[in-house]
């Protein structure tokens, strides 16, 4: 996939400026092969013959997002795997193959309180049947 992502770095570049990848989260899953675990995967290899390739894109703005998340589509679409003569073989599970599934949102939850043991912020009751 390095191809792949020089690709996509070179077209957003030339599209959107020299800084606008970066400000975008990128990420590209290959089920099949590490979509789940990442890089704690212990089988670095794609054994089967099928995989399904998920990338998920978040950007500063909606204009943003839509380029770069086109230009992935893109260059998987037509780059040339190693040692394959003729096209790419892709297929989509969805009618379109991009979809835009609105804001992002960040939770956090920061709430630290020392205490000496660790039950007294709560309420106990037992109750005998």
């Amino acid at each position: 996939m390095n191809g792949i992502e020089s690709d996509v770095a070179i077209r957003c570049k030339e599209m959107l400026g020299k800084e606008a990848l970066e400000q975008c989260q990128t990420h590209i899953r290959l089920y099949g092969r590490d979509g789940t675990m990442g890089s704690r995967e212990p089988v670095k290899v794609l054994e089967g013959h099928e995989a399904v390739l998920i990338c998920d894109v978040v950007a500063p703005t909606e204009e943003i997002c839509a380029t770069v998340a086109g230009t992935i589509w893109y260059s998987f679409m037509h780059h040339k795997s190693p040692g394959w003569r003729g096209n790419t073989t892709l297929a989509w599970p969805f009618a379109r193959s991009v979809h835009d599934l609105g804001e992002v949102f960040r939770f956090n939850v920061n709430h630290v309180i020392d205490v000496e043991d660790p039950l007294e912020m709560f309420r106990i009751e037992l109750e005998e049947v």
